[in-house]
């Protein structure tokens, strides 16, 4: 270890002059410079002439081990496991499944979440579902029937409010469900690294941050 005495007079070269106020202007390149105070290190065979030259290890990087890729034919590079959560109608689910089949094609782990109703629907497609319960015609009759930030009188009266709360409750904790449970089919434990989601699903962005991973 270097002496304090050492790397005063070491440094003391790199000093260009002290200023009335007591600042100083020192270079920070020191290397150059403590090049001549440190010699060099001794060559391998002098120093250590009875050591044997090290054998060359041959590193093999191993194959992805995930469940989902057994009849995948490549190691892709990155494959993550993604969760796609929808709410809304068939027609809103549809795009995302061939987003998820295209997903899937290129070795990602795809799981579709989304309302009940849509399980057959998914399954067909050869995806991963995760059931989150909800209505969607419930939900789309209420958006209709209420088409602004505030529910109509008819709404609060028919006690629309308190039931939307508990379907949304359900939802949200679902949401949460489908980013780290197992598959409930085949039991595969699943967590999600990337979220992919539309804009009504309600848990997405806070799922994504309190899991530190992305969103789209």
């Amino acid at each position: 270890m270097l002496s304090w005495d050492f790397l005063v007079q070491g440094i003391r070269p790199l000093i260009n002059h002290l200023t009335e106020d007591g600042r100083v202007n020192i270079t920070f390149d020191a290397a150059p410079s403590f090049d001549t105070y440190v010699p060099p290190p001794p060559p391998v065979d002098t120093a250590f002439p009875h050591a044997e030259p090290e054998a060359s290890v041959e590193i093999t990087k191993p194959r992805v081990r995930r469940p989902h890729l057994r009849n995948v034919t490549f190691s892709p590079p990155c494959a993550l496991n993604i969760v796609v959560q929808i709410v809304g109608s068939r027609g809103d689910v549809q795009p995302f499944i061939a987003l998820g089949n295209e997903l899937q094609a290129h070795g990602h782990r795809v799981r579709i979440a989304t309302h009940d109703v849509f399980g057959d629907f998914v399954r067909k497609s050869k995806l991963e579902f995760f059931p989150v319960g909800g209505d969607p015609s419930d939900l789309m009759a209420y958006m209709v029937k209420n088409p602004g930030l505030m529910p109509s009188l008819s709404s609060l009266q028919a006690g629309d409010i308190g039931r939307k709360r508990v379907m949304v409750e359900e939802m949200l904790d679902k949401f949460w469900r489908s980013c780290v449970e197992p598959d409930p089919d085949s039991k595969v434990p699943f967590i999600a690294e990337a979220i992919i989601a539309n804009p009504p699903s309600f848990a997405h962005i806070h799922l994504a941050q309190a899991m530190g991973i992305p969103l789209i």
